[in-house]
């Protein structure tokens, strides 16, 4: 007898070879489901050569890398391999998005292909089959295989180090448990998460070394009929045995755990030195962990939206927001590090202050993370995949890969009992890690190939317990994978509703067309149908009112002005939206409605420099008596010029027009012509009226609009 056979997940006795061309198969198939969905993105989906949001970033930072100055002088903000592997590809093949998606689908192909193996390793290899059947259909592998994502990486780099626990436990080869901490650490620095799995490798390993060290029975027999040399012979041999079994394990487990944990520390060390070096500050992978803890742990948080209150929607104003407002609360200006420990401290401070309350937003988090929904994040899903024909063919999702996974739990046989704690321990760790922030469709994904091979191992087992008259054992899995798809249908928490994620679909396509008509390059007309489409599915999507009514503002200030007002009343938060409102009156000739939109602005956003500009200039240069105030006009332009650190032309044009109305017209012609200064030939257009307004400053008029 094998004494390593006993819960390490070795073949079953009786089982057939592995059939790897099989498993090449599977892997063929996944591949060739996910080029056909690649090629119908390109073909239909307008978008599909535009990333936004994380994507977006991935791909500008890898260009960056490529072709450029490389990234900038502090810590990473997010983990890096992925964008630096993005780049690499961008250098062999070119800066197309179309490559890194093609070798994505290959690595997605891959992750199918472990999949399958490490489930007929459980149970055989119909288990393998079903396993690596259900990865190369799962829609939202297909989906995010085809996104210049870091999830596509994350999931093939935790089978590896998954499948690779398994195997060193069986071989019991040092470079094998190096390879698992070196893959534990390049998932690392693909996405942190993975960090919360250690005490379940530790105890892995720990276990492991224990079962390969403990001395067969036949072994231990012919030491003592054999006799020994030396002291320890004299000891009888059942004390012998006692002594050196555990010291023997404690040393092989020290041994594995440093190798592991060295390996391990290379990549991770890599990014940390060179964080300390270039960002000058420690920073283990990236310092966005405390702004995306807050996120999810906040007053106002879903447990799904991933945008801190306060901050703009996009990812640049996002990041930008986030450091102003913690500057502004310290005073001072704060490194990557500082912003990130602020954040983590304010979600601290509530969750000290209303631990109630986050125990709620804990649970809430824990149901969406076991929606059968899959919650979008950058873009809805299923509106964009839809482009794709294929993806109407793709019927498994979450409700059928959740219940059948924990289904299975109750399943496992005893000589698999050890890989099974695994596999659920490292999946249960990663649940955690998700619901500690904010749970999305993506982040949850590296779950589902424990659930998937859980899953496909435990039909197999199920089928073996029946044979052996195991009815109670089958039962029981059964009733529980139901309950799970049960409990999933009927909670409370779905997310978002699926009428404003078709309408924001039909919003990011109508911004994609409206961004890219002011390169030269968009669609005005698509623009306004697919915004139009956006209000006509909700209602209630503030940020579409706002998008068309800057698509129809040119040519309709009235109904600009009407979409305007209706996303402010839906969000009076959208800061954005009152300066058009307010040009779009103006345009109307209302300039009371305008500056009343101005003032409430500013009740939101006191410190935006372009409303306190714009509301300065027209209470310095408006033509109605009763609106026309010099004095608050000059204290709103100083305002602007003191939070505009780089002292732009407008702004101290703005402020010479407030003082000229004041009377002050040595101050006004002084800070009108350092803004001509400022310009140094950049806007001709601008200069010259700078320029006439120096001219009217000396003859001591004041500026009035229309004039």
């Amino acid at each position: 007898m094998n004494p390593r056979s006993n819960g390490s997940p070795s073949r079953p006795a009786g089982s057939k070879r592995p059939d790897h061309r099989l498993w090449l198969l599977v892997a063929l198939a996944a591949l060739g489901i996910r080029l056909a969905y690649l090629a119908g993105q390109c073909l239909y989906n307008p978008m599909h050569d535009a990333p936004i949001m994380d994507a977006q970033m991935h791909d500008a930072w890898a260009r960056r890398i490529a072709f450029g100055d490389g990234m900038p002088a502090i810590p990473y903000f997010r983990a890096p391999l992925y964008y630096h592997l993005l780049a690499v590809v961008y250098l062999v093949f070119g800066a197309s998005v179309t490559a890194p998606l093609i070798l994505q689908c290959c690595l997605g192909a891959g992750s199918c292909w472990l999949i399958a193996v490490m489930a007929a390793h459980l149970a055989g290899r119909r288990a393998g089959v079903l396993a690596g059947g259900l990865a190369a259909v799962y829609a939202p592998f297909v989906v995010f295989d085809a996104e210049l994502l870091s999830v596509n990486l994350e999931v093939f780099l935790d089978i590896l180090l998954l499948w690779l626990l398994l195997k060193a436990a069986i071989r019991d080869g040092r470079w094998l448990w190096a390879v698992a901490g070196a893959v534990l650490g390049l998932s690392a620095v693909t996405r942190p998460n993975v960090l919360i799995t250690i005490p379940v490798i530790v105890a892995w390993i720990v276990t492991s070394c224990r079962r390969t060290t403990a001395p067969p029975e036949d072994g231990v027999a012919a030491v003592c009929a054999g006799g020994g040399a030396g002291a320890g012979a004299s000891r009888p041999c059942s004390e012998r045995r006692a002594v050196s079994a555990p010291r023997a394990a404690f040393v092989r487990t020290v041994s594995v755990l440093g190798v592991f944990a060295a390996a391990a520390a290379i990549p991770i060390g890599v990014v940390a030195v060179r964080n300390a070096v270039v960002g000058g500050e420690w920073v283990l992978i990236a310092s966005q962990g405390g702004v995306n803890f807050y996120i999810g742990n906040n007053p106002t948080s879903d447990g799904a939206r991933a945008v801190a209150p306060g901050t703009r929607g996009d990812w640049v104003g996002g990041y930008e927001d986030t450091h102003r407002i913690a500057e502004g609360a310290e005073g001072r200006a704060l490194t990557e590090g500082e912003v990130s420990s602020y954040w983590f401290k304010q979600s601290i401070g509530w969750i000290r202050s209303a631990p109630g309350a986050w125990l709620q937003l804990m649970g809430r988090k824990l149901l969406l993370f076991w929606t059968p929904r899959e919650l979008s994040n950058n873009k809805p899903i299923a509106f964009f995949a839809a482009f794709s024909p294929i993806y109407a063919f793709l019927p498994i999702g979450f409700s059928v890969v959740a219940p059948l996974g924990l289904g299975a739990t109750v399943l496992v046989p005893r000589e698999r009992r050890a890989a099974g704690w695994l596999l659920m321990g490292f999946g249960g760790a990663y649940v955690v890690s998700v619901v500690l922030f904010f749970c999305t469709a993506r982040y949850r994904l590296p779950v589902v190939p424990v659930l998937m091979v859980l899953g496909a191992a435990g039909v197999s087992w199920g089928v073996r317990c029946w044979r052996a008259q195991r009815h109670g054992r089958v039962a029981l899995a059964i009733l529980l994978a139901a309950a799970v798809a049960l409990v999933m249908q009927v909670m409370p928490v779905q997310g978002l509703p699926e009428a404003y994620e078709r309408a924001e679909g039909y919003r990011v396509l109508g911004q994609y067309h409206l961004l890219d008509r002011r390169s030269g390059d968009g669609d005005l007309d698509a623009a306004v149908y697919y915004l139009s489409e956006a209000v006509r599915v909700d209602p209630t999507h503030a940020m579409a009112h706002q998008l068309l009514a800057h698509a129809i503002a040119a040519d309709d200030p009235a109904g600009a002005a009407w979409h305007y007002q209706r996303a402010l009343a839906i969000n009076p938060t959208l800061v954005g939206a009152y300066q058009p409102l307010s040009v779009a009156w103006l345009a109307l000739g209302r300039e009371a409605d305008a500056v009343a939109a101005m003032r409430s602005g500013l009740r939101h956003a006191p410190d935006d420099v372009a409303l306190l500009s714009n509301l300065a200039w027209t209470l310095a240069t408006t033509s109605d008596d009763a609106l026309r105030d010099g004095a608050e006009a000059v204290r709103l332009a100083r305002r602007a010029v003191e939070l505009d650190a780089s002292r732009s032309a407008r702004s101290l044009g703005v402020l010479g027009a407030a003082l000229a109305e004041t009377g002050d017209f040595e101050e006004a012609v002084r800070l009108t012509r350092r803004a001509i200064e400022r310009l140094a030939g950049e806007d001709p257009g601008l200069a010259a009226q700078f320029e006439d307004h120096v001219v009217r400053f000396l003859r001591k008029e004041p500026l009035r609009e229309g004039e």
